[in-house]
């Protein structure tokens, strides 16, 4: 009775261990987004001219605003999917997310072409760069809801780390070099996080267990 009241305090102590790792490591990725968004914040300020800083974030408002209307719910139908173990849904949600997403580039080529013939043509060369890239950018959403799904906590906690820093250093190379063409901009820190996405997302392909499907997660 003794060994057995042991063997279940050990038990628990290493199940409490590990979900206080799991937590400790997603507040550590807060911590990281918050001190490197300050950081960077500081370098568009002080580096990056005003009109270009404001020009690069009305194409993230636009590809955020573009990006809500692309089939939102599939993140979470993905998240419930991998909880229940069904990993063939993964394919599918992925098919269908990649074809909102061009037809959001299509939208967001639309407003390009507005911009062009509106004479502002820096935003307008930008928005046709980011048209091509959003649906690669966009598709963060979808390994972060398949890993949470799964419990993959850590690593989704690393690859939110590594884009992050990514993306800062990107910003960082930019600005030391002197570059503040708009079109760059948005291909360098725009890009690099997509081409993330897509490694990201081929790596986690890879991780599935089953291919069985669940329809009724997929609404």
């Amino acid at each position: 009775m003794f060994i057995e009241q042991i063997k279940f305090f050990f038990n628990n102590t290493l199940k409490n261990r590990e979900k206080l790792l799991v937590v400790s490591s997603l507040g550590s990725v807060q911590i990281v987004a918050v001190s490197i968004g300050f950081f960077t914040s500081i370098i568009w300020a002080r580096y990056v001219e005003k009109d270009v800083y404001g020009q690069y974030q009305v194409i993230l408002s636009i590809m955020t605003i573009v990006n809500s209307l692309c089939l939102p719910g599939l993140s979470e139908s993905l998240t419930i999917s991998a909880a229940k173990g069904y990993d063939g849904n993964l394919t599918r949600i992925i098919k269908y997310k990649t074809l909102s997403l061009l037809a959001g580039s299509v939208a967001i080529l639309c407003i390009a072409i507005y911009y062009y013939f509106s004479s502002d043509l820096k935003l307008s060369y930008a928005l046709f760069i980011g048209a091509f890239i959003f649906p690669l950018f966009q598709l963060d959403s979808i390994w972060a809801a398949w890993l949470n799904g799964r419990g993959f906590l850590k690593k989704l906690s690393l690859y939110r780390v590594i884009t992050i820093i990514s993306t800062a250093v990107m910003l960082l190379a930019l600005v030391y070099f002197g570059i503040q063409d708009l079109e760059i901009l948005v291909l360098g820190l725009i890009g690099l996080p997509g081409l993330l996405s897509v490694l990201i997302t081929a790596g986690i392909l890879t991780q599935r267990k089953n291919t069985e499907y669940d329809n009724d997660s997929i609404k």
